[in-house]
């Protein structure tokens, strides 16, 4: 079934039709090899700080509130030949297919080969969705500002059009009242009873807890082989950003990484310390941004295993990264996710919701 959001050529960006941003992402993709990789990637962040982090255009932001959530899913233009494939649902990805091969003869059934094939060197590789987490408000904003920006100044008003002020009865036209008119009595409100006092107000006691909308996707790990040797991480990261990078190695980007379950925030180096690992087929793991505080959380099979980080602003897209075979699927709201925000309480809210966004 054809996606009906597939012929949509929006957000456009520039920089990716550049000759400097395609050899960039090429060399890092195939010479991505521990020190030479980190150069390389801060010499693209260098060549492209004028566009990281730029603002949603009104294009986009006009596109998400008409389409809502359906219309998020991985860019398709991040592919790479035998290295990562979009499926036609534009959810499923899978990096490093493997080709299943058989024995002398047919004689067993094809079966994967005991150790993946890969292209020499190193082999990180990342796929960002097509679209920025941007709170609903905050598109509507945009999309309101372009508009009013793109009116003409309006015609002059005719005598004819001219608009009239609003009519208000004189007082001697005002139709009297009859005498023999019935004056019903005036009760109070239903629950409310004049002879007692009103409820006192406790100034220490806390009200409701405010609104605290956080933007979530999850991911389900399908197929995962070689489970022992693939390093897989969920996050965030900003655009242009080397695709060539795990999230979180790199600059405006972060990451919960599966080898050791370490957080990573900007940091090429060991990450710090946060939860247990994760990439076991069947696993759900998922990341949460809530941009008015700057916080990001990651979850584990609908379970929140905390706060990674705060205070962190950017203009962040869905990201996921693997260094072996895989196959995962991404959820952005168009299933029911694992993680149920009304279960975590403290005004946590999902900002795809109804009466938010489009569902």
């Amino acid at each position: 079934m054809d996606n009906p959001h597939h012929k949509y050529a929006l957000p456009s960006y520039d920089y990716a039709s550049t000759t400097n941003f395609v050899q960039s992402q090429r060399v890092g993709a195939y010479n991505n090899a521990s020190e030479a990789a980190f150069g390389r990637s801060e010499r693209f962040t260098a060549d492209f700080a004028a566009v990281i982090d730029s603002p949603s255009t009104p294009e986009t932001c006009r596109y998400l509130l008409q389409h809502g959530v359906p219309a998020l899913r991985m860019d398709v233009a991040q592919q790479i030949l035998n290295a990562l494939v979009v499926l036609p649902d534009e959810l499923t990805v899978e990096f490093y297919p493997q080709k299943t091969v058989t024995g002398l003869f047919g004689a067993k059934k094809p079966h994967l080969p005991r150790k993946p094939v890969l292209p020499k060197g190193d082999t990180d590789r990342t796929i960002q969705c097509l679209f920025p987490f941007i709170l609903p408000q905050e598109m509507r904003r945009i999309a309101a500002a372009s508009s009013a920006d793109d009116k003409s100044e309006p015609p002059p008003t005719s005598p004819q059009t001219e608009a009239l002020p609003a009519y208000t009865p004189e007082p001697s036209f005002a139709p009297p009242t009859p005498l023999n008119m019935y004056t019903p009595p005036s009760y109070p409100p239903p629950g409310v009873n004049p002879s007692y006092p009103p409820p006192r107000v406790n100034p220490s006691f806390p009200g409701p807890a405010p609104m605290r909308q956080a933007h979530y996707f999850e991911v389900t790990i399908v197929a995962n082989p070689y489970y022992e040797t693939t390093c897989v991480a969920i996050g965030l990261c900003t655009r242009p950003y080397p695709l060539f990078r795990m999230p979180g190695w790199n600059k405006h980007s972060v990451g919960w990484h599966s080898d050791d379950g370490n957080k990573f925030c900007d940091d090429s180096e060991g990450g710090l310390p946060y939860a247990e690992g994760f990439g076991e087929v069947g696993d759900v793991v998922g990341c949460g941004y809530l941009p008015a505080e700057g916080a990001i959380f990651f979850t584990k099979n609908g379970r929140n295993v905390g706060e990674a980080f705060r205070g962190i602003k950017h203009t962040y897209f869905p990201s996921f990264g693997a260094d072996g075979p895989v196959t995962v699927k991404f959820n952005f709201g168009r299933e029911r996710f694992r993680f149920k925000f009304a279960l975590e309480g403290f005004g946590l809210v999902w900002a795809g919701g109804s009466g938010m966004w489009m569902t």
